[in-house]
């Protein structure tokens, strides 16, 4: 008698298969993919649709669709065909006649000919995503309905798994998805011509497609924080200009509601911090929106005071406070709490479901600090959080030289907000200037006269362009028509810009143009510049304003090597017009000769040279600075298809590149990316996020689809913190092959962006990586670290529509 064979391999993998198959707890089947007949099917498939496993065997899969949806399978099958997995939504019917959504996973299992000779089917119902979708909608449409049903969500809260927490991302995706469409395609109707009302009506609809997005943000971030996901990272960041383009952000809204909006940081707090500046913005700006928000008249002001402050570590006290309708007593307890208003008819009047605070609380807490409310009703309210910091070393501070060409001149505040007026006269005497103040054009006409005959005439004027009575432009318009005050400077400021008003400034002689809340930098700088004591030169019918007080540049030491005569003669030419000086070379050797007579702040090397090449010249250079403690920035000129030759270069120790042929943009947008000489504050924002990326490049990326572009903008901002978080912890465990995998993935991120900055900085991680440099590494990335952080708030702007300029 022949022996009975075991089963082989194949076959228990076989009865695996099956047995998994017709115990699974989600719907399969199989498919004929010529008539769509079922050939297989497993229990909770059957259960799902109130039958019995043999009665569907051999049925149409088609029939089971809703009519409105069969059309549409013969085009989700040829998809199927041609990626060989396609996931779609449908509604189909169940035995009883009902119907009900589910969500389709179908592949095409192909033999080794290429042939196709099943579709397997996984179906998920989806009944109870969309139910919870509908009752979302609803909770938006009406707020005194959300507020109820938020008091048992809040319970339930409390309990949150990861579970929740993974359906609210997932029915955030599926609802996102759509409202950036509806934003989108709005945006594009309001760019063409339309009846007034079309276009109010429209801002309408974007308004409320955006505050949708914010609650669908604040839901996720809530729910975030409850399943302590969310991290506060720790990067060192500038305070000073995180905070400048934080409330620059603000100005608009402020503006539309004819409010003062100002923020003052006191002299002695540090700008060069260790934190999360995301999250600190977050938090502010949700305290600064709840304050425009309820503050119909008046004014909105952020305040960063020191609360205490250690060798290494400073508290910083941080106050929003408003002139707007203030908290009653008994409800300030609970306004941190989640879908929680201090009045249920606040939410009819002013929108919102009460998260901002509820998150803030949350975020500060994180952030080593806490946060209360000091208000009284019909007065106002001011919110006051503290937030623990490293202390940074990156930034500096305003130093006493910097100061010394303006202290003592005299100057006159002219504004009729008190605030605004308190914060400036404070500002300049910090700065040891002499203020004083008027709160009315006739009042300061009165003083600059008083002043002229006592012969001590003021050496500046600081107005606000909109006060009532006589305005600033009609003020400077009277003064001017005075001979002994005409040649005074003027500063002015506005919280309202008007188209026309640059041109005004220049007819009336105005030095300086800055819109309000003021940089505390940009206001230097101006103040420098129109008196003559900044080292820049301004033409008399130029106007400064914050976008050319960060054109104002130092003068370079630039070592050109290049053997190319042509080259030397434009290279020498671009850079003497900007007032550098430049000493040419025509090869690697000469540069190293020259290095060792003189001193320079810059070496632009051509990589292709006789004698010496430019990679073994600057490896010579750094090889030369080793143990020094100085480098010598470096930007290398080639010519090379730079996608084989970066490496090489970053090897060799070089800082950046351009290509040639070489744009005079290009070159500068380097060396002032490498030396700082453009007093760039990377407020992408308010540029657009065009000095940190080539929109004309990332656009032919997307197509011209803006909808794409935004779309590409939010997955890379929502996975930005776990890519760094992932690199980080590599770092730490000494994981070379994750630290490799995380760098390569940012930077092919950062590369669809065209950001060249960002992408050089992953480079050069990249390669410390790949030769086990794990403490210069570390530095790297802290580089990175800040340019990414430039890199998301640019991106933002371009992501809101802020105008490219």
């Amino acid at each position: 008698m022949k022996k009975k064979q075991a089963p082989n391999h194949e076959n228990k993998t076989l009865i695996r298969q099956t047995q998994a198959f017709h115990h699974a707890g989600w719907g399969l089947a199989v498919t004929d993919p010529a008539d769509y007949k079922l050939l297989e099917v497993n229990p909770a498939f059957a259960r799902l649709y109130g039958y019995e496993v043999e009665e569907l065997k051999g049925l149409p899969f088609i029939d089971f669709f809703a009519p409105q949806d069969r059309l549409a399978l013969k085009r989700h099958i040829r998809t199927v065909n041609e990626k060989s997995r396609y996931r779609f939504e449908s509604v189909h019917i169940r035995k009883n006649g009902t119907v009900f959504p589910v969500i389709l996973n179908i592949t095409a299992l192909i033999n080794d000919e290429g042939s196709i000779l099943y579709h397997i089917i996984n179906i998920q119902d989806i009944s109870r995503l969309k139910r919870a979708e509908e009752e979302l909608r609803q909770m938006v449409l009406n707020a005194e309905k959300l507020q109820r049903k938020a008091k048992l969500a809040q319970k339930e809260a409390e309990n949150a798994s990861d579970a929740k927490s993974e359906f609210l991302a997932n029915m955030s995706h599926e609802i996102r998805t759509p409202m950036n469409s509806i934003i989108g395609l709005t945006e594009l109707v309001l760019d063409s011509e339309l009846e007034p009302e079309q276009r109010e009506n429209l801002k309408l609809v974007k308004y409320s497609a955006q505050n949708l997005l914010r609650l669908l943000n604040d839901i996720l971030d809530l729910s975030r924080v409850e399943a302590k996901k969310l991290e506060i990272e720790a990067i060192e960041f500038d305070l000073r200009e995180s905070m400048a383009l934080t409330m620059n952000t603000q100005a608009q809204a402020a503006q539309a509601r004819s409010l003062e909006l100002a923020y003052h940081i006191d002299p002695e707090v540090p700008s060069a911090l260790v934190g999360d500046p995301g999250r600190l913005r977050q938090v502010i700006t949700n305290l600064v929106d709840n304050a425009i928000k309820f503050t119909n008249q008046g004014e909105v002001v952020l305040r960063i005071t020191i609360d205490s402050q250690t060798e290494n570590e400073v508290v910083l006290r941080f106050s929003v406070s408003d002139t707007g309708i203030g908290v009653p007593i008994e409800k300030q307890e609970t306004i941190f709490s989640a879908f929680t208003q201090a009045n249920g008819s606040t939410t009819r009047q002013y929108g919102g479901a009460g998260l901002g605070l509820t998150i803030s609380k949350r975020l500060v807490e994180m952030m080593g600090g806490r946060i209360w409310i000091e208000s009284e009703e019909k007065k106002g309210s001011a919110f006051y959080f503290t937030v623990r910091f490293g202390m940074g070393k990156g930034y500096a501070e305003p130093t006493q030289e910097d100061l010394t060409l303006i202290k003592g001149l005299s100057v006159l505040v002219i504004d009729d907000n008190a605030t605004s007026r308190d914060i400036l006269k404070k500002t300049l005497a910090d700065w040891g200037m002499k203020p004083d103040e008027a709160d009315d054009t006739p009042k300061a006409l009165e003083t600059l006269k008083q002043a002229q005959q006592a012969q001590k005439p003021y050496a500046l004027i600081l107005v606000d362009a909109h006060m009532p009575g006589v305005n600033g432009f009609d003020f400077v318009s009277q003064i001017k028509q005075h001979p002994a005050l005409a040649e005074v400077k003027v500063v002015m400021l506005t919280s309202m810009g008007q188209r026309g008003d640059a041109a005004r400034c220049r007819e009336l002689g105005i030095t300086a143009y800055l819109s309000k809340p003021l940089s505390q930098k940009d206001l230097l700088k101006a103040i420098q510049t129109a008196l003559g004591r900044s080292g820049v030169k301004v033409e008399t019918s130029q106007l400064i304003t914050r976008h050319s007080i960060r054109e104002g540049r130092k003068y370079l030491r630039v070592l050109l090597a290049e053997d190319d005569p042509a080259n030397q003669a434009l290279f020498e030419g671009l850079l003497k017009k900007r007032g550098h000086m430049v000493v040419t070379v025509c090869n690697g050797q000469e540069v190293l000769d020259m290095l060792v007579k003189n001193n320079f702040d810059l070496v632009l090397m051509d990589i292709e040279m006789p004698v010496m090449n430019g990679i073994d010249a600057t490896a010579a250079i750094r090889k030369n600075e080793a143990g020094t403690g100085s480098r010598l920035p470096i930007i290398a000129m080639t010519g090379k298809e730079l996608r084989n030759d970066r490496m090489d270069l970053f090897k060799a120790g070089v800082d950046g590149y351009v290509a040639k042929p070489i744009t005079s943009e290009k070159l500068f947008e380097v060396i002032d990316e490498l030396t700082g000489v453009a007093e760039s504050s990377h407020n992408a924002v308010s540029h657009g996020g065009m000095d940190l990326i080539d929109m004309t490049k990332l656009m032919a990326i997307v197509g011209g689809d803006r909808s794409l572009l935004k779309e590409m903008i939010r997955l890379f901002i929502q996975g930005l913190p776990n890519q760094l978080a992932n690199i980080k912890k590599a770092l730490n465990k000494g994981d070379i092959q994750g630290l490799k995998d995380g760098v390569h993935s940012i930077k092919g991120t950062v590369g669809h962006f065209t950001a060249e900055a960002a992408h050089n900085l992953a480079l050069r991680l990249e390669v410390s990586v790949n030769e086990g440099k794990l403490d210069q590494s570390r530095a790297v990335l802290s580089e990175l670290e800040i340019e990414l952080e430039h890199l998301t708030q640019a991106l933002l702007a371009i992501s809101s529509d802020k105008p490219l300029i």
